[in-house]
């Protein structure tokens, strides 16, 4: 594989425009690639949330169009509640980002949710892209095709680039941290500059991309300062990661600021810490300690003889035999447990803390292995034939939902949710074990081996990006795991960075062939087998 004065050098006589014609057509591709799911189920795919997101941008979009009146002296123009205000519950909608909100409502108003997954599918081809030209940079053209077909055909990123919710950006997120930190030498200032602003995104679009990250920061930059890599580069990438979730988190709290200007209200998420403790056990345990009469200190008290083991009933079931939040009917009250919720989950813990540690552990461990698609694989008729969800914005945001009527030809999804696991588990499988054996081939090991200058070995960039790659598939599981539960969607949203990296590793370095078989190649091809010297 060339390096990177072959690679510059081949490259100089081939003008500017070419490169980034071609580079364009290339991402453009992949994006078709990525859409393929959605181009055969006959529609991009929604979820119970997307509701809440469109709802969330539509009000941040008159909020917006306000500005120039409060930019030109309207004292009034940003205190004034907006038409959408009174359509937003305040005690869970503090968990949806208005930010991807109007990044979902205003393509959507100007090009459908086909639009919609086209721009996240565009986002992922295009941040795919970067990864496999830094980590890869003397690889074809067509080897980035065959990358993007081969996660087409067998990883979870199709299905999440066309589902309409933030998850897919954990992996976007993921790699634009790898990018900053291990191949910031191979990219152009501008580059640089759209991976920060799809950063910020990425964070302010779901807090658990950035938890993710920051819990990564550490380790990452202790592989990459072991691997010798350039200090500079390893902090200066690392400032930039922290500057994005800087303005992710200013951009929440602008929001969050202004709607409490307008209403009088903040916005607050449901207690999800509360609910995980509870179905953890600890809390169940503490809860019916201190529950014993007229003068409980917990409204969550009303719920003690709820069975209170599964996190979703226990926000979400709305009768008091079985929910607990939702249950209580009153937004007062739900508030008020809300309030409640930091001293109940520290009391809760402090009263089982190693119930609490075994229950987080087995958590993570049982998020790792749950990696189904069937979220994104939902028949659009649960949501259409549902008496609340098809009195949302659900039913005219689903393309064509005429053919998803009860005697229509159906629109359920051409693809078998057993099968789709399965699959994705042996590829998953397959590419750990060929990048665990392309990594031990003599070529990488003789890099590792070079303790003067490993870095600017062919092989070391990449043993650090899939370090901290798959490093930070493993602390997703943790973060979500620990804080929401064991649920399919967090860690299938991710796990596409595994082949993701078995792709770039072979574009890279090779599919580590031995000599016999390359030479036989090479004949085959008219070529003439390698000179070896003594």
């Amino acid at each position: 594989m060339k390096d990177d004065a072959q690679t510059r050098t081949s490259f100089r006589n081939i003008p500017s425009w070419r490169l980034r014609l071609r580079a364009l057509g290339c991402v453009l591709l992949g994006t078709l690639l990525l859409m393929s799911t959605a181009f055969a189920s006959g529609r991009p795919s929604v979820f119970f949330d997307t509701d809440g997101y469109y709802l969330m941008g539509e009000n941040l979009t008159q909020v917006i169009k306000r500005l120039p009146a409060a930019v030109m002296g309207d004292a009034k123009a940003l205190t004034t509640p907006v038409s959408d205000d009174d359509q937003i519950d305040i005690t869970i909608m503090g968990a949806r980002s208005p930010w991807y909100g109007l990044f979902f409502f205003v393509i959507d108003r100007l090009a459908t949710l086909w639009g919609v997954a086209a721009a996240q599918a565009l986002i992922c081809a295009w941040i795919v892209y970067l990864l496999w030209r830094a980590g890869a940079p003397g690889a074809p053209d067509w080897t980035y095709l065959a990358l993007m077909a081969g996660l087409a055909a067998g990883s979870t990123l199709p299905f999440f680039a066309t589902f309409i919710m933030p998850d897919v950006f954990a992996g976007v997120a993921a790699i634009g941290f790898v990018l900053l930190t291990v191949f910031a030498g191979r990219l152009t200032r501008l580059e640089k500059a759209g991976i920060f602003a799809v950063l910020a995104f990425a964070y302010t679009v779901h807090t658990s991309h950035m938890l993710t990250a920051i819990a990564a920061i550490v380790p990452a930059a202790a592989v990459l300062l072991v691997l010798k890599a350039p200090r500079g580069q390893v902090f200066t990438g690392i400032a930039l990661c922290i500057a994005a979730m800087a303005v992710s988190v200013l951009a929440a709290k602008a929001y969050s600021a202004a709607f409490q200007m307008r209403t009088g209200h903040a916005l607050q998420r449901p207690p999800f810490l509360m609910a995980r403790t509870l179905a953890d056990g600890p809390g169940r345990l503490y809860l019916r300690k201190v529950c014993k009469g007229p003068d409980d200190p917990y409204v969550l008290c009303r719920a003690v003889n709820a069975p209170l083991t599964r996190s979703d009933d226990i926000l979400w079931e709305e009768s008091p035999l079985l929910g607990a939040f939702n249950a209580l009917k009153s937004p007062d009250l739900q508030l008020k447990m809300e309030a409640q919720e930091t001293a109940f989950v520290k009391a809760a813990i402090l009263n089982d803390p190693w119930g609490q540690f075994t229950a987080s552990m087995g958590n993570w461990a049982d998020q790792l292995t749950r990696i189904s698609s069937h979220d994104p694989l939902r028949d659009p008729r649960q949501f259409l034939a549902n008496e609340y969800w098809k009195t949302t914005r659900l039913v005219d945001l689903i393309p064509n939902p005429r053919e998803c009527k009860p005697l229509g030809p159906g629109c359920k999804p051409p693809f078998d949710m057993g099968f789709v696991k399965h699959w994705h588990e042996l590829v998953i499988g397959l590419c750990a074990l060929f990048v665990a054996w392309r990594l031990t081939r003599p070529d990488v090991l003789a890099d590792i081996r070079d303790r003067k200058a490993p870095w600017a070995r062919t092989s070391i960039p990449l043993i650090a990006a899939a370090v901290i790659l798959m490093g930070m598939v493993v602390i997703n599981a943790g973060v979500c795991g620990i804080i929401s539960g064991a649920f399919s969607r967090y860690q299938a949203r991710i796990v596409w960075l595994a082949p993701a990296m078995a792709g770039l590793i072979a574009c890279g370095l090779g599919l580590g062939l031995p000599e016999r078989m390359r030479d036989a190649v090479r004949i085959r091809r008219g070529a003439r087998p390698a000179t070896r010297t003594a």
